[in-house]
């Protein structure tokens, strides 16, 4: 929680707030639970948190669904929320999750970032360097 509330951390979500905002909203305007469901009107659920990681390449290139699952269990396990409703992330618990996945992986970010630094890399370069860190 302190490398969180880091500075430095700060003001990456400072620039990036209005991104990940949109994209959080996105991702709640796009969760469907069936009619006897409920879940909180500003959370994703586990299944959209999964379809997340999914959809942006994360999971299973650079994270394990097992760990995307984890980090998951681990933001939620305390929330106290009755047993008709799904247990979800709040926008501040995604970010954090984002936070968890970046430390969790940073050396294939890193090799990913200077790659791309150097010049356009290929989709079988990215997956090459993946594959090599994991």
């Amino acid at each position: 929680m302190e490398l969180y509330n880091s500075n430095e951390i700060k003001n990456v979500y400072e620039e990036f707030e209005s991104s990940m905002r949109g994209l959080f909203d996105f991702l709640i305007q796009n969760t469907y639970v069936s009619l006897t469901e409920k879940k909180l009107k500003n959370e994703i659920i586990l299944e959209t948190w999964h379809y997340f990681t999914l959809v942006f390449q994360l999971s299973p290139l650079v994270i394990p669904a097992k760990d995307v699952f984890a980090i998951f269990k681990m933001l939620t396990k305390d929330k106290q929320v009755s047993a008709e409703y799904h247990n979800g992330l709040s926008f501040e618990e995604f970010k954090q999750a984002l936070l968890r996945i970046a430390i969790r992986h940073k050396t294939v970010f890193n090799k990913i970032s200077d790659k791309i630094k150097e010049d356009d890399m290929t989709e079988t370069e990215i997956n090459d360097v993946i594959n090599k860190d994991i």
